[in-house]
């Protein structure tokens, strides 16, 4: 399947997504789904002022199978890489007219069982990690003069200060379903 979502907004930039899922059914092996989707902000700006553009690529991969008629596992994974870039031209003190540029990626698995009690109830459990890291680069767009003699100046397109973040989420859900 092919999905693709154009949609405009007010402030005259739009965003667009594109995603392609899959599923392969392997008589008495399972299930293989994929997918992979791509999203883009294009012109975006916000009500401070700030321009904004969001690159993001998902891959999904997974596999599920009933093991009885009461009883189907799966596990899945993903895989996100992200690029977003948020500008403003507007000089706050300390921080001048500047561009933030954050590079994310990070990958999760998860695996989750489901359990039959009847026709009508069901319920489940899921239990996932993952790992990431952003790294987020602040530069100037303009020219800057130092205050301090003797006023060199600062080119456009300095990189200002970088810093790295890792982050590592844990995820654990209990459900229920009626149908």
């Amino acid at each position: 399947t092919v999905t693709h979502l154009h949609t405009f907004a007010d402030s005259g930039g739009w965003l667009t997504d594109t995603t392609v899922t899959a599923g392969i059914h392997v008589p008495n092996f399972g299930t293989i789904p994929i997918a992979c989707a791509r999203t883009d902000t294009i012109k975006t700006q916000t009500e401070q002022g700030l321009d904004n553009v969001l690159r993001s690529n998902e891959f999904f991969w997974g596999y599920s199978k009933r093991l009885s008629d009461p009883c189907a596992v799966g596990i899945q994974a993903r895989f996100l890489t992200s690029d977003i870039q948020e500008e403003t031209t507007e000089s706050v003190v300390p921080f001048p007219a500047r561009l933030e540029t954050t590079l994310l990626w990070s990958i999760d698995f998860n695996v989750g069982v489901r359990w039959a009690y009847d026709s009508n109830w069901s319920i489940g459990a899921l239990a996932g990690t993952g790992w990431g890291k952003a790294n987020t680069d602040v530069s100037n767009i303009f020219p800057l003069q130092n205050l301090t003699p003797p006023p060199p100046t600062i080119p456009a397109n300095t990189p200002l200060f970088s810093f790295d973040d890792s982050f590592r989420p844990w995820l654990v859900r209990l459900g229920g379903g009626f149908t």
